[in-house]
């Protein structure tokens, strides 16, 4: 008869993850469409929160290393990231720019051992049917822009680690070297990185790279002209109001003037304050979501002045006044002839073309005119049914 020691270890083993096959991203499968895998329940231990797991390891491509699950699938499915590379699997981004547009959503592992444990037991009974906040981010325009390798997947990222040797220069394999024999590159940051920073999104150099080129590149830098405080949305449902916008942004500052552009998809929102506008695109930058509906919000653009085009410094450049005259003139002779347009001015008219192009059009009424350029007498009978014999 068992004591209690049977189910003590018993509760302690319904907590060990059991998988037939992980959850991976088309990269980290690699390009080999016949992968080989090794399956190895329980063999390894969860880097975030260390209980047993099924260990998978597979060589991910002809060319490409030995790869392994480095978090079992109950924290994965969590964080919607692959157990190999911690990125996001909808939008292949780190989980730190992903849960940027996330805000207060997204999901916190408790830091205590007794918390987290107590978070991750009440977790498997329902992981399936849970409700994860990342289901909002599927139509996500910002992310779309941002994301990475969606049409084809990067299958640089599993070639073998470079090897130091060849570094050195003390490398003696040669083409039998499993490592690359290839020089770092300058930028060493991005490989000083650890999995349990990149899985809580904290302190990642890949994340700050992108976001940093975002705050550059992107509409969320604020503009040079200190005197713009108006924001440009886009993507409005189509029942908004102009109530709707204020009651959203008044929480920023003062709002001057809301106006929806003709469409109704868009509009513009002047604050008071260059501050107030400053602080309500650093918090709602691809989170605005209105009606079930994300919208984008960006600095809008000062609108440009019309350009100017002065005249000629050069008189004899200009069409003469006296040439209106003889258009009208010529044309009062021949009224089925129509007057032509005027070119406009030219710097490159030379004053010999001006005048032949006066003289063309003095010359028009002195043109030869034939009966048969009458209309009304075109195949037509005279009232007195004799055919039309021109004088």
């Amino acid at each position: 008869m068992e004591r209690g020691f049977g189910v003590r270890s018993g509760v302690n083993k319904q907590s060990w993850e059991e998988s037939d096959f992980p959850i991976l991203c088309e990269t980290c499968l690699g390009e080999n469409p016949y992968v080989r895998m090794l399956k190895s329940p329980a063999a390894k231990e969860c880097k975030i929160c260390a209980r047993p797991f099924t260990n998978f390891r597979w060589k991910a491509g002809p060319k490409g290393r030995y790869k392994n699950t480095e978090v079992c699938q109950t924290c994965a499915k969590l964080k919607n990231v692959c157990q190999t590379c911690l990125l996001d699997l909808t939008y292949h981004l780190p989980v730190e720019v992903r849960d940027k547009f996330l805000g207060e959503k997204k999901i916190a592992l408790p830091t205590q051992e007794a918390n987290r444990n107590f978070l991750m037991d009440q977790v498997n009974k329902n992981i399936d049917n849970l409700a994860l906040p990342y289901q909002e981010l599927e139509n996500n325009k910002v992310l779309e822009e941002l994301a990475r390798n969606r049409a084809k997947p990067y299958y640089k990222r599993n070639l073998p680690q470079i090897c130091s040797f060849f570094v050195k220069g003390t490398c003696n394999r040669g083409e039998e070297c499993p490592y690359r024999h290839e020089l770092p590159s300058e930028d060493g940051n991005l490989s000083s990185q650890n999995t349990i920073d990149r899985y809580h999104g904290r302190n990642d150099p890949v994340a700050n790279k992108i976001l940093g080129n975002v705050y550059e590149n992107q509409r969320v830098k604020p503009p040079a002209d200190t005197t713009i405080s108006t924001l440009f949305i886009r993507d409005l449902p189509a029942d908004i109001t102009e109530e709707d916008l204020i009651g959203i942004f008044k929480s920023f500052g003062d709002v001057d003037h809301v106006k929806i552009l003709p469409g109704g998809k868009s509009g513009l929102i002047s604050f008071a304050e260059r501050s107030s506008c400053e602080n309500a695109i650093k918090d709602l930058y691809g989170k605005l979501v209105i009606k079930s509906q994300a919208v984008q919000v960006m600095w809008a653009r000062p609108e440009k002045a019309p350009e100017v085009t002065e005249a000629p410094k050069d008189s004899s450049l200009l069409i003469p006044h006296h040439v209106p005259s003889l258009i009208q003139a010529s044309v009062s002779k021949n009224p089925l002839i129509k007057p032509p347009s005027l070119p406009p001015p030219d710097a490159d008219m030379s004053m010999v073309n001006q005048n032949k192009f006066i003289e063309n059009i003095a010359n028009i009424g002195n043109a030869t005119y034939y009966p048969s350029m009458d209309p009304n007498s075109l195949g037509g009978m005279r009232t007195d049914k004799t055919r039309y014999v021109g004088k």
